[in-house]
C-alpha cells in the first residue's frame, strides 16, 4: 500500500520521477522502504501518501493472492514489480481490494485503467488478510541513503497511533512555550524542545509542524533581543 501510495502522489503532484522498490524490511508494526527518488519527500507529500493508506486501511480492502504465469503477470498495467529482480515462473501476485476483483480478472483484462487504482505487486507472502488489521499507518522518518534512492521508516497498529499521538502532544507543548513572557526562559524551552523533537518518535509530517513552530519562537527571542539591544542604545 505504501509502494502504491508513492506512486500515486507522485503523480498527482506532476513529478516526473519513476519510483521503484530498491528493498524493504517489515516486522509486525514497523517498515523500512527503499526507493528511487530524485528529491526528498516535502511533508506535505508524506501526509498525502499516508492519508492514502490509511484510506485503504479504513475501507478494510481485502487482500488477494494467487500464482500465475509470470508472463500473463507482467501484463497488468498497475503492476510493481522491484526492478532488476528475478522472479520465478509461475508467480504470486497480491493485490490489495477492492471487492470484487479477484487476480483472474486482473489477468484476464491487464490493460484495464481500472487495476490503476489498486495495489499489485510480485509477493511470496503478504502479513495481512485485508487492510483493516493494519489498523493505522504513519511515517516517522525520510531520508536519503544513496544519490537518487530515499528511505521512509513507517509504523502501523498501536506503535503508529503512539507515534501520532505523540506528535500532537509535542504540539500542545510548543504552543504552551510560545505563552512565556520571559525571553530568557523562553530562550531555554526552545532548546529543550529542539532536543526533545529529535528524540522523540512521532508522525513526521506533525514533526516538521512542530520544528516550524519552534523555529517561530526561537524567531520571537531573537526579535525581542534585538529591540532590547536597540531601546539600550537609544537611552
Amino acid at each position: 500500500m505504501l509502494n502504491f501510495a508513492l506512486r500515486q502522489t507522485m503523480v498527482v503532484n506532476g513529478k516526473e520521477d519513476v519510483i521503484d522498490q530498491k528493498g524493504s524490511e517489515v516486522t509486525g508494526d514497523k517498515l523500512r522502504f527503499d526507493f528511487s527518488c530524485s528529491r526528498g519527500l516535502k511533508p506535505a507529500e508524506v501526509k498525502a501518501i499516508e492519508d492514502i493508506v490509511n484510506a485503504q486501511i479504513q475501507e478494510a480492502l481485502p487482500i488477494h493472492c494467487k500464482v500465475v504465469p509470470l508472463k500473463d503477470a507482467q501484463a497488468i498495467n498497475s503492476l510493481r514489480a522491484v526492478f532488476g529482480e528475478v522472479y520465478p515462473d509461475p508467480v504470486r501476485v497480491v493485490s490489495v481490494g477492492p471487492v470484487p476483483h479477484t487476480i483472474d480478472e486482473l489477468v484476464a483484462k491487464p490493460d484495464n485503467d481500472d487495476w490503476m487504482k489498486l495495489s499489485v505487486e510480485f509477493c511470496g507472502g503478504t502479513h495481512l488478510d485485508d487492510a483493516k488489521e493494519a489498523t493505522h499507518f504513519c511515517c516517522v522518518s525520510e531520508e536519503g541513503t544513496a544519490k537518487g534512492v530515499r528511505r521512509v521508516v513507517c509504523l502501523t497498529k498501536e506503535a503508529a497511533l503512539i507515534a501520532v499521538m505523540a506528535g500532537q502532544d509535542f504540539e500542545k507543548r510548543v504552543a504552551g512555550a510560545g505563552s512565556l513572557a520571559d525571553m530568557a526562559a523562553l530562550d531555554m524551552e526552545v532548546s529543550k524542545l529542539r532536543k526533545d523533537l529529535d528524540e522523540t518518535v512521532m508522525d513526521y509530517f506533525l514533526k516538521d509542524k512542530c520544528r516550524q513552530g519552534i523555529d517561530k519562537l526561537k524567531e520571537k527571542v531573537l526579535a525581542a533581543e534585538k529591540d532590547r539591544k536597540s531601546t539600550r542604545l537609544n537611552s
